[in-house]
């Protein structure tokens, strides 16, 4: 392999090793997803709830319910554009340790198709990027200066979303499936949810060449960071990915020529 790395290069790596770093804070996720009704019969009921209390205080879980209880509601089959499908809010009162999740944390490339539930999704947005200090606005991610640039664009099977962190709401974008987009890696296409996270430029405006080209790969790094965490948390797979098609992506997506796609990252059930 060629050692060289040319300055750009340099600062993209140096912004999202920085980013992941800076993300470990993340100190609340949730107990596992279940898996869908498909695949739950051929998995032993005892042994899982044995396995998740083990992990999860058990201070922490509803003394009726199963630690594995979340809402089957998915995203709508047939979603319209410019529509705004609400998310149920995040489980922030069911701590799991971020030692744990660290230990659970890796990259995975080999993912089921079933479709997430809309809590698993609600749960992954707002540890990645929501609104955490209502009052001022405040993220569970850091960016310089506050200037929250990312945008977090999530591409299925059903339609393309962007989040928005303030309603804690999906925006629908397009009733087309771009999963196959976001990356040239064979599983993205068939993988259930695949974040696309841009930067908007505008919002770096007024600050020195230098700092708009690294702060935006930093912010990402450290909400994809955060993603990655409440997936170990979940139980569920994911992986950040860098190579893809930039430029046929932000077309797809539409994105103004302000904006810049950074990073994809697949989530789904581990296969």
């Amino acid at each position: 392999m060629d050692q060289r790395m040319s300055r750009r290069g340099f600062l993209k790596w140096l912004g999202l090793t920085g980013g992941a770093l800076t993300g470990n804070w993340l100190l609340a996720a949730c107990t596992p997803v279940p898996l869908p009704a498909s695949q739950a019969a051929s998995t032993d009921a005892a042994t899982r709830t044995q396995a998740a209390t083990s992990l999860a205080p058990a201070a922490t879980l509803p003394s009726t319910a199963s630690p594995f209880a979340l809402h089957t509601d998915v995203l709508p089959g047939t979603v319209t554009p410019g529509e705004s499908i609400p998310l149920p809010p995040a489980r922030t009162g069911e701590a799991w340790p971020l030692m744990a999740a660290l230990l659970e944390r890796r990259s995975s490339r080999s993912f089921r198709s079933d479709e997430l539930p809309l809590q698993a999704i609600a749960d992954l947005l707002w540890a990645g990027f929501g609104v955490n200090r209502p009052a001022s606005g405040g993220r569970t991610a850091p960016s310089a200066y506050d200037i929250q640039d990312i945008q977090i664009h999530l591409t299925t099977a059903g339609g393309v979303y962007l989040y928005l962190a303030q309603e804690h709401a999906l925006l629908v974008l397009k009733a087309d499936d771009l999963r196959g987009l976001t990356g040239s890696q064979g599983f993205v296409a068939g993988a259930p949810l695949n974040l696309v996270y841009v930067s908007d430029g505008a919002r770096l405006a007024g600050f020195a060449a230098a700092d708009r080209e690294h702060w935006p790969w930093t912010h990402a790094g450290c909400i994809a960071q955060n993603v990655s965490l409440a997936c170990a948390a979940l139980g569920l797979a994911a992986v950040v990915r860098s190579t893809l098609d930039r430029t046929t992506l932000a077309r797809a997506l539409d994105l103004p020529e302000t904006h810049q796609v950074l990073l994809a990252q697949t989530v789904g059930y581990p296969a």
